[in-house]
This record gives structure tokens, sequence and C-alpha cells, in this order.
């Protein structure tokens, strides 16, 4: 994969705002690992990694590679077809689903001295999980440290979960399924994110457990291994993340590991990948390859494989060619072109319908794709928002008064607007901008 972002001074989270700190480290591995040769080591011009120490033997999965076929034929890829996406007169969702909808809002401002950032919500619809951080936090690192809160969607009460250790912790990266709601929290130095603690918080008993650290320096243990950020997906009771190799000094390739949340067993699922996703029953990651790519001169190809827990089974995708991004939900993949100007959608299992869904201008780049069965949502970079109707296949806007920080869950689409006028509240905080949270089940079909 291959990330490139401005440099801005920014919080972490889904929103665009703080869009370049969540995905920093994976921009920082991805940039060096398109510059490695086939071993994996970084050319003479490229910066090396700090060196890290051992860390305890994780049982390896024994994964097996299968080809997949149709009818003992190795798959092609059908070519793309393409979208073209208008310029104008591009539907809202309020003329595209005829006001058939209703939508939750939450204010963004919670309270006169702080603001939240939606991460997530509970697949069953009913909580918005946010880091709800101080009004001040630019100053000094503000004054209290950032807590993840969990909202009830019904009665907007706000339930704490945790709060950092220190004003200088930021929490993010929140993913929840069905029992669990998991997250990591870092301070931003030493290493931008690398020292990182990866929570799981148990629904039912309220519990936190500790899931994974970030691993150690070799020459100074009190010193994170520069690498991915921690931030982690749960699915079915399955946490996956990514974490820098102790074993490899001067390698951008991570390992990408997983845990039983009821048993705490951990398994390394693969040496070489970066930015899991999980959708039970399965995991993919992007794998750094010896051939070079051919979408970027220069640089050695990237492809998506996909692991099925069930079975140990690996096949890597054919058609995404050293991604930029990439998501996942059940059997639709979606994933972002190596420059950024397009978004195509297919399928795992055969890749045989593989479309574009969006196209960027020239001054316009996609990020951050994000997909549920109904819908499938991005970031880009001139800030407009917009979705693509996988019922209706087209893509629609957010309205006038939306901002570029949405994203869709298992079954929620969440965004961020301006109001016309100031909503009832009273604690008197200010309530002109909101958290939108829409029950997808709602749309017509």
């Amino acid at each position: 994969m291959v990330s490139r972002f401005s440099s801005r001074k920014v919080l972490r989270g889904r929103s665009i705002p703080a869009l370049n700190i969540l995905f920093a480290f994976a921009c920082l591995l991805t940039l060096i690992l398109v510059a490695c040769d086939s071993d994996g080591d970084p050319l003479p011009t490229q910066t090396k990694v700090l060196p890290s120490t051992p860390t305890v033997a994780t049982p390896v999965r024994n994964i097996t590679a299968i080809t997949p076929t149709h009818e003992g034929i190795p798959f092609q890829p059908t070519p793309v077809s393409t979208v073209p996406v208008p310029t104008e007169s591009l539907s809202d969702i309020e003329t595209a689903w005829d006001n058939q909808f209703q939508v939750n809002r939450v204010p963004l401002y919670s309270s006169i001295t702080s603001y939240l950032q939606a991460n997530t919500t509970t697949p069953d619809g009913k909580f918005l999980i946010c880091a709800e951080y101080p009004r001040d936090i630019h100053e000094n690192g503000g004054s209290q440290p950032v807590t993840l809160v969990m909202i009830d969607l019904l009665t907007h009460q706000t339930i704490k979960i945790h709060s950092g250790p220190r004003n200088d912790i930021r929490a993010y990266g929140a993913s929840a399924d069905e029992n669990w709601i998991v997250w990591t929290e870092a301070p931003q130095e030493p290493g931008f994110f690398s020292d990182w603690v990866i929570y799981a918080y148990n629904r039912s008993d309220h519990s936190i457990k500790e899931v994974a650290k970030a691993p150690r320096n070799k020459l100074d243990s009190s010193l994170p291994v520069l690498g991915p950020d921690g931030t982690a997906y749960v699915d079915n009771g399955i946490v996956v993340w990514a974490e820098a190799s102790p074993d490899r000094e001067r390698s951008a390739r991570a390992v990408v590991k997983s845990m039983d949340l009821a048993t705490g067993q951990v398994e390394v699922l693969t040496e070489n990948g970066l930015i899991p996703r999980i959708s039970w029953p399965h995991v993919a990651w992007a794998e750094s390859q010896d051939e070079p790519s051919t979408q970027i001169e220069g640089a050695n190809k990237g492809l998506i494989v996909v692991l099925d827990l069930r079975t140990s089974a690996t096949k890597k995708l054919t058609g995404p060619d050293t991604p930029k991004y990439f998501d996942m939900y059940n059997e639709a993949l979606v994933w972002v072109t190596a420059q950024g100007k397009e978004i195509i959608l297919t399928n795992i299992n055969d890749e045989t319908q593989q479309r574009t869904i969006a196209r960027a201008g020239t001054d316009n780049t996609f990020e951050r794709p994000s997909l549920n069965d109904r819908l499938v949502a991005w970031l880009s970079y001139d800030r407009k928002p917009r979705i693509w109707d996988r019922v209706q296949e087209r893509v629609l806007t957010l309205g006038s008064k939306a901002e570029s920080s949405h994203f869709v869950t298992k079954n929620a689409l969440v965004w961020i607007a301006s109001t016309s006028e100031q909503l009832p509240d009273a604690s008197g905080t200010d309530t002109t901008r909101t958290i939108n949270i829409l029950d997808v089940n709602q749309l017509p079909k």
C-alpha cells in the first residue's frame, strides 16, 4: 500500500481533521516498503528503523496458500467496468431516499469543556463510540486525559469506558463487535504513536483487558520499535492488529497477529503484512511481493491476502495492485488505487465482479474507504462527502452542510454536519454541529 498525506497537525480518529495521524505510521511503513528490495532491506537512501528487543514467541498459524480457480483455471479479473462520476447534479441522500429515514443527532461539543470524535458504532446500532477530547487539547496537551466513551443513541446518556493515564495519551481506532469494543491508546511521542497499547472492553461484564503493547527497542527498552500505530479491528471475538517485527532491525515489514478475546490465545497470521482487516471469518492484509508494481515506478508490488480463519486457507487477490487503502465487509472488498484516483469494489471469493465506483478529479485524491452491505464511504482531499449506494448503484452526496469525516459501520452511516440553528440543550453547549447517525436498515430498497 502507498499513502500520501498533508502535513497538517491534527488529532487521531476517523474524521478528516484526525485522518493524518491515524494513518501516519501506515504511511511511513508503506513509503519505506515500496523502496525496499526483495529481502525487505531499505535502499541506501532510506532511513533505518531503530533496533528492537525480542518478544516472547507466539504460535504461528499453519496457513495453506491456495490459488483461486474456477473449473481448475486460475482466475483473471474481468475488465473493470467504469462508472462516470458526474461533476454536477449529484443526488443528495434526501432526494435519493425520498426522505424515508430519520437521523439521530449527537452534539459534537459534548460539554462546555470537551468535544467528541466519532470512532465507530456497535453492530446493533444502539451505541456510538467516541473519543472525548478536552477543548484545550492544543494547549500543552490539554487539561484532562482523553476518554473513550459510549453514547446510548436512545437516551443520549454517555458511558465512560476508559481514560488515558496521562493528558498526552490519545485514544483512537475503536472497533466493535457484538460483545467487545477494542481501541488503542498512545502518546504522540516518542516515535509518533509507536508506543501504543491495545485494550478490549467486554460489553457484558464491563471489564477491560490489555490485548497487546508495542514491541520494545533492543538498545533501550524504554523506547518502542518504530512501526505501526497498533490500530486494531475486532469481529466475532477475534481482534487483529499489526506490529513492528522485533527481529528485523532494518525491515518495514510488519507482523500481523490475532487474539481470541475469550481465551487470550495469540497467533501470528503473517510476518509480512500491513493494516489488517477482519470480517468474520476472513482476515485480510496488504503484503509485499518480490515483483515490481505496475502502478508505481520503482516500487515492489503489494497484494491483498485473504485468510479464512475457519480453514486456515489463504489466497492473494489478483485485482488490487499496490492499493493505497482497502476495507472489507462480508464477501465484499473495496480499495483505493495506488495514486488515490479510483475506488474499486470487488468480491473476495472470485473477483469476477469488479467495478470502479468513483473517480477523482485532477486536484483530488481518495482515502480511507469503509463499507457495509448497503453503502461504501470514503474520504477525499476536496472534503466533499460522498457515498456509493450499492442498491441504487450511484454516487450520492450527504448535503451541503455535511463535513467529509464520514464512515459506515455494519448498520450505520455516520457523518458530521452543521445545523441551521441551535438545537435545544439544557447545558447551554454549542449544538450547531452534530454527529449524525443513520440506521441504514431504514433505507428504501
